[in-house]
């Protein structure tokens, strides 16, 4: 990646953690982020093996509304606990990356963290399939097939004496989520998914381009992404109401929830974004439990400790500024077919909608599953420009923090 496009991820990260109760400005220089005997991280709250999650995503889910192209498929699954810290290298490794961003580590300022791991593979197909020629203009196949490992770490809030607090002491209102994805770009599953999808159930023309696919035959790649959540809904009570006190996570049955978010991925993406989120209904779950739309493979987890049934709906709003997609400009592996970078679009918008259920199974494990509806504005120019909206549906097993 060239030094300019780290220096800008570096600066959007670095201003994603510098917020009240999240950031040790010594933790790069205390901690010795990469030193062996201190390289797995610590965990917090955290089962030694947490649930699992299931999800599909499919143009064929969106509404009655089949357009079959641009992201057309995608699936996912994977498991959570502490186990995944012990286990996995990669793990290790974000509690690295998460130390030199300066990210809160040390263990009593830590309220909770979650581990992931997470199988995962997406498609993307032009407008017209029933052809093997390439399509000048449109955008071009393309495939990842790739294991993810994601953290969330949620340190406790501080009171800032230099400015106006509204929480009390040790009320975590914040998260930083990592991730990073190793696979492979240009594998033949994903398409072979896509025409038995055709053939067996949508009745759907065959995908015949699928040799056209950027990388073909299959090339590795990356991707890490660091995101910084707060949530803002408590800020908006304080405002109306002046006696207005966060509760306790887990604690009390909540109706409204509202969280801003910045992200920012370097890898077969390299873009930042922003934008907000929101939970209506009745719900003790907290918002870091909880990724609503699971956009570029993001599992949505509804992992709670109540024993009780929860029900929202949930919405977000991220504007996104794109650096480069490798599934649109290729990578360093020679392709058919690839875009040129004056093609792409370089601010697009994203939205998701959907409905969550959650019911308890026992007095700590629960059972999870929703309906997510997402779109997202044109990522190419000229005549082939459109919009495009899909479809997931997921389940999860899962259990609260310990």
């Amino acid at each position: 990646m060239p030094p300019r496009k780290i220096l800008i991820l570096v600066l959007i990260l670095s201003a994603s953690v510098d917020a009240p109760g999240q950031v040790n400005t010594n933790a790069a220089t205390e901690w010795p982020c990469f030193k062996l005997l201190d390289f797995r991280g610590h965990t917090a709250r955290e089962a030694a093996f947490a649930g699992a999650t299931l999800y599909t995503d499919q143009d064929l889910l969106s509404l009655g509304i089949n357009e079959d192209r641009n992201y057309t498929m995608g699936f996912g699954i994977g498991s959570t606990g502490k186990y995944v810290n012990r286990a996995v290298p990669t793990s290790w490794l974000l509690w690295g990356i998460n130390c030199m961003f300066g990210v809160e580590m040390e263990p009593d300022n830590i309220y909770l963290t979650k581990h992931e791991i997470l199988a995962l593979g997406s498609a993307f197909t032009p407008d017209k399939l029933d052809t093997s020629t390439v399509i000048i203009g449109d955008r071009p196949y393309g495939s990842i097939i790739a294991l993810s490992t994601r953290l969330v770490i949620v340190p406790f809030s501080r009171v800032d004496d230099s400015r106006e607090d509204d929480y009390r002491e040790g009320v975590p209102n914040s998260a930083v989520r990592s991730e990073l994805v190793i696979g492979a770009l240009g594998l033949a599953l994903p398409g072979e998914l896509q025409a038995w999808v055709h053939e067996n159930i949508s009745n759907s023309p065959e995908p015949l381009g699928w040799r056209n696919q950027i990388s073909d035959g299959g090339e590795l790649t990356a991707l890490l992404r660091m995101a910084y959540e707060y949530r803002i809904s408590d800020w908006i009570r304080k405002k109306w109401d002046q006696d207005f006190e966060p509760s306790e996570p887990y604690k009390k049955t909540n109706h409204f929830e509202a969280t801003w978010l910045v992200e920012a991925y370097a890898g077969y993406y390299t873009n930042v974004a922003s934008g907000f989120r929101g939970r209506l209904g009745f719900f003790r779950s907290e918002f870091w439990d909880f990724e609503g739309g699971p956009l570029n493979s993001v599992a949505q987890v509804t992992v709670e400790t109540a024993d009780r049934a929860e029900m929202y709906l949930y919405g977000s709003l991220q504007g996104r500024l794109v650096g480069r997609n490798h599934l649109l400009l290729g990578q360093s592996h020679d392709s058919v077919y690839t875009l040129e970078p004056e093609a792409i679009k370089r601010a697009i918008a994203e939205f998701h909608l959907g409905l969550v259920v959650s019911l308890p199974l026992s007095k700590m494990w629960r059972i999870g599953t929703g309906y997510n509806y997402s779109g997202r504005t044109t990522e190419i120019k000229g005549p082939f420009a459109r919009t495009h909206t899909w479809g997931s549906v997921f389940l999860t097993v899962g259990r609260g923090p310990r």
